[in-house]
């Protein structure tokens, strides 16, 4: 790569972390929202126990109640799922991005960024599976793991 070619794929590589760092706090925003519970009529000020709709619908209301209960369990369930491979999938894409480089180039714009790969780990734990890629990759494992090493012991 020329110096602008490597210089653009830095700029990638720290633009790309932060976007993927921000994806996936969405993700897990989203997810602890739909894992609340949502609230409930009676809370929101709605009809009271002696009214008269009230009384003759009670048993339906619990009803439905039951099915939202269930609606809210399968809400909860399947966002942790979809969320963990959507996660997986961009971590992925992007990492697999870099695993083409040769190893000069590598070192040149991924090396240089690793104390930001590192700071955005420690912010984020699921980010650790670019690293993970990266190192189960053949390509890139043994510069990767050079430059890994060299910024953990310094």
């Amino acid at each position: 790569l020329n110096d602008d070619e490597s210089d653009l794929m830095r700029k990638y590589f720290q633009w790309g972390l932060m976007c993927v760092h921000i994806y996936i706090r969405g993700l897990t925003a989203r997810k602890d929202e739909k894992a609340e519970p949502f609230p409930s009529a009676s809370s929101k000020g709605g009809s009271s126990a002696g009214s008269p709709s009230s009384s003759s619908s009670s048993s339906s209301s619990k009803d439905k109640d039951k099915e939202k209960d269930k609606d809210k369990a399968d809400a909860t369930a399947t966002p942790s799922a979809v969320a963990t491979a959507d996660i997986k999938e961009i971590l992925d894409c992007f990492a697999g991005s870099f695993t083409v480089l040769d190893n000069f180039n590598f070192r040149a714009t991924v090396g240089r960024q690793i104390p930001v790969l590192f700071e955005h780990i420690l912010a984020s734990p699921p980010l650790f599976g670019i690293a993970q890629i990266l190192l189960a990759n053949q390509n890139v494992s043994a510069v990767f793991a050079d430059v890994l090493l060299s910024y953990l012991t310094s």
